[in-house]
């Protein structure tokens, strides 16, 4: 089957994107939401948030441990 109009195919090609800047807006929307819900799962809408919800409570808790820790 052929294609009726040109596809960019293979790796790194198509539109460049940065992944690792966040727009300020973006960024305080989530630090806003994550004020406001708490660590409550309200923030999560699929499998792969879910998963980086799950990594970033992880470390807080781990940070909170050693914090304790290091007050005893």
């Amino acid at each position: 089957m052929a294609l009726w109009y040109p596809m960019a195919t293979g790796l790194k090609k198509g539109h460049k994107v940065t992944k690792d800047c966040l727009a300020k807006h973006t960024k305080f929307m989530w630090h806003m939401t994550r004020e406001m819900c708490s660590f409550m799962p309200y923030e999560v809408g699929t499998h792969i948030h879910a998963k980086r919800k799950r990594e970033l409570l992880s470390s807080i808790l781990s940070a909170m441990k050693k914090a304790a820790a290091k007050k005893n």
